[in-house]
């Protein structure tokens, strides 16, 4: 059982992404949540990144398969866990990984050593602007 999330990423009340002390991401998605080890977030974000911006209606690689639908929806799965997503949910969700990745990633850069020897946690909560649209409220 996780006890402490750390939130990266918020879009919504019902989409972020958080990383628990197990080191697993936490990726909500309205009513759904997939997990993940923090160390596939990178994986992730460039997987759908370059499937969303593809020209191809189909794009898989390993665990994860990208499927534009005739309506114009975009179908995801991460191993056995599926999202349907509309064009502009799709950017939101790109918008929302990529904000999450450059959270996790500034995390694990090391302390200054004036700093290390400070008390208190490592990580802190944060909520950044979107990195590329502006109808994201991260």
């Amino acid at each position: 059982m996780c006890d402490q999330l750390i939130p990266l990423a918020q879009s919504s009340d019902y989409r972020h992404v958080y990383v628990c002390e197990h080191g697993m991401i936490h990726l909500a998605w309205d009513h759904s949540t997939v997990y993940l080890p923090a160390a596939k977030l990178e994986e992730l974000v460039r997987f759908v990144n370059r499937g969303i911006n593809s020209t191809h209606a189909r794009l898989s690689e390993g665990r994860y398969h990208l499927a534009l639908t005739a309506n114009g929806y975009y179908q995801l799965w991460m191993g056995s866990a599926g999202l349907l997503l509309s064009a502009v949910d799709s950017l939101i969700f790109v918008d929302l990984l990529q904000v999450a990745l450059r959270q996790w990633q500034s995390q694990l850069t090391p302390r200054s050593p004036e700093s290390a020897n400070k008390p208190g946690r490592r990580y802190e909560p944060s909520t950044l602007a979107s990195l590329n649209n502006t109808f994201s409220t991260n």
